[in-house]
């Protein structure tokens, strides 16, 4: 059944607009989580190879406190690296994943003896 009350909504974010409301310090986005996620997302200009340092510090900032920001902070870096830079990361990553299932399999088998 199609539901005739649903309303789409279209919306545009003009981000010229929204970085100079970020400079006059109308937005706050420590307060406005909504905020936090469109400045992420206007950081880098591509076409004028340019980021916005002064907010990327503020958003690194924000992110410690941010648990959600955080991760995608990470992601933004892990996806950012070079490929020797993404391989050189993907080893360490299975390193360390590697020695973590070591220590959960050492710990099950530990407790598998106790109750043996």
């Amino acid at each position: 059944m199609i539901n005739r009350y649903r309303t789409e909504y279209l919306l545009f974010i003009e981000i010229p607009k929204l970085l100079a409301h970020w400079y006059d310090e109308k937005l706050d986005p420590w307060n406005d989580v909504l905020v936090r996620w469109l400045l992420l997302l206007s950081i880098v200009d591509q076409r004028k190879q340019h980021i916005y340092e002064d907010i990327y510090k503020e958003l690194e900032a924000i992110a410690m406190t941010d648990k959600h920001l955080q991760e995608a902070f990470t992601s933004w870096n892990e996806m950012s690296l070079d490929s020797d830079g993404r391989f050189a990361y993907e080893v360490r990553l299975k390193q360390v994943l590697d020695q973590e299932v070591a220590v959960n399999e050492a710990k099950w088998r530990e407790e598998k003896a106790r109750k043996g």
